[in-house]
């Protein structure tokens, strides 16, 4: 939990915590990476957009890029992707990628994502491993 000066508040009681970021469907697995060169955290959700029937069938993925000055927040959406027709799913910053180009204020890196989970099996398959490049940049350091 959170208190008014934005530090931590550690308990082990379960039914006293408090979410540090909520939205109804659209959370996933949080990968949480530390981006130095910004002196911000960066966390990546996904979620597949309704409409969906039970067995998940969709042809469209969103991400969510989410920023915060501490691991427990307050976080800000700064950025989100769409893609379609893949079910791309579990991206993830790999932390060795980083490289911050120091006259932009911006930072290069790859993203690792699980891929599409709908061509499982099929010869020309895109469930894979998938890289993809990203340039993160703030305009307040």
């Amino acid at each position: 939990g959170l208190d008014g000066a934005l530090e931590a508040n550690w308990t082990e009681d379960p039914y006293a915590i408090t979410p540090i970021l909520h939205d109804a469907g659209k959370m996933s697995q949080a990968g949480v990476q530390y981006i130095q060169p910004l002196d911000r955290y960066v966390m990546l959700q996904w979620y597949y957009p309704e409409p969906y029937s039970t067995d998940f069938n969709t042809t469209r993925t969103i991400w969510h890029f989410y920023e915060a000055p501490k691991p427990w927040g307050p976080w800000r959406k700064f950025f989100e992707c769409e893609f379609t027709p893949e079910g791309l799913y579990n991206p993830d910053i790999i932390s060795k990628s980083i490289t911050f180009n120091a006259d932009s204020n911006s930072c290069e890196m790859t993203l690792l994502t699980a891929g599409n989970w709908k061509t499982s099996g099929k010869p020309d398959s895109f469930y894979r491993m998938t890289a993809y490049q990203f340039t993160i940049a703030t305009h307040n350091r």
